[in-house]
């Protein structure tokens, strides 16, 4: 009888131990994985770094093609889209594809850097940005190449600058797995804009004489440019910011995060305009068209020239 109640003492004994011990390990395990998830995830200003280079790129282009356009309508000429753009009007140095080329190897450092542990990369999301940014930097040593008059290609700097635009639609698409519904959701918006500046900028590659595809570029980089802003603070908002409150798997929130994407879109839009706007104003052509439409019944007084005009007008848009 006493060999009996030692027997299942002891067993009690190891049972609370070895539970014990095993209750810990799962804390831990469950720990690490919390804190793994949270560093892959990422950061505010890993948002905010590529959010405002697009931006700056996204506002250079948007004023250069405005006033290229309305310098050629102004002197009556044909205007002709351009990855770039020079500091200096007739330069052949590339300071653009040069900036974005030192942004980019930058911007690979960092995140080598950062995502480095022991002897190999650990944080795969800092992988993902490196690549983007390495296909970046290859577009813009293309359209170096061109400037500088020694392109292999005629367009290849559009051809490779949608291969980067595909290259970083790819990463996005597996970017969010295993994260919250929100960050999901946020990415999977992103990754239909990066699409359409594929195809903007495909667009704009094949009808290089027609305004609309060029600005279509513009547009869909400034939307990237404030979404990753909006990104960044959605995700990982500021101590003290009142984004605080976003709870990543709440459907009300889900449905907010639409809105103000929706809300970006007809900001970057009225930007855009207003650049225009201002710019047409600039290069005193004023608000109306060059050609005004004769009244009903009467005939322009130089009908050749009316017609070459708007014909060369819809070309060119």
């Amino acid at each position: 009888m006493m060999n009996q109640c030692r027997s299942q003492l002891c067993k009690r004994t190891f049972g609370m131990v070895l539970g014990g011990e095993l209750q810990r390990l799962i804390c831990e395990q469950r720990s690490s994985r919390a804190s793994s998830t949270t560093a892959i995830m990422g950061t505010l200003m890993g948002h905010v770094v590529p959010g405002s280079i697009f931006l700056i790129g996204g506002l250079w282009w948007t004023f250069n093609i405005w006033s290229s356009y309305f310098a050629a309508l102004k002197s009556r000429g044909r205007f002709r889209s351009t990855m770039s753009f020079p500091l200096r009007r007739g330069s052949r140095v590339p300071w653009e594809s040069i900036v974005v080329i030192m942004c980019a190897i930058a911007a690979i450092a960092g995140e080598i850097v950062t995502g480095w542990r022991g002897d190999r990369l650990v944080e795969m999301g800092n992988g993902q940005h490196a690549v983007m940014y390495f296909m970046f930097a290859i577009s813009s040593a293309a359209e170096a190449a061109r400037v500088t008059g020694y392109e292999l290609l005629p367009g290849l700097e559009y051809v490779l600058a949608v291969m980067a635009l595909a290259a970083e639609a790819l990463l996005f698409a597996f970017h969010g797995h295993g994260s919250s519904e929100l960050e999901m959701l946020v990415h999977h918006l992103m990754l239909y804009v990066v699409l359409a500046t594929g195809a903007a900028a495909a667009a704009e590659g094949i009808w290089r004489h027609r305004v609309l595809p060029a600005l279509g570029r513009c547009f869909f980089f400034l939307l990237q440019g404030t979404w990753f802003l909006q990104v960044g603070v959605m995700l990982y908002p500021p101590s003290g910011w009142p984004g605080h409150y976003y709870d990543p798997n709440s459907y009300r929130q889900r449905k907010l995060a639409t809105v103000v994407f929706v809300l970006h879109w007809v900001g970057v839009l009225t930007t855009i305009a207003a650049i225009g706007v201002f710019l047409r104003w600039k290069h005193g052509l004023g608000l109306r068209s060059r050609a005004p439409r004769p009244k009903h019944g009467e005939r322009p007084r130089n009908g050749a020239d009316t017609t070459q005009l708007l014909h060369s007008s819809d070309d060119e848009l």
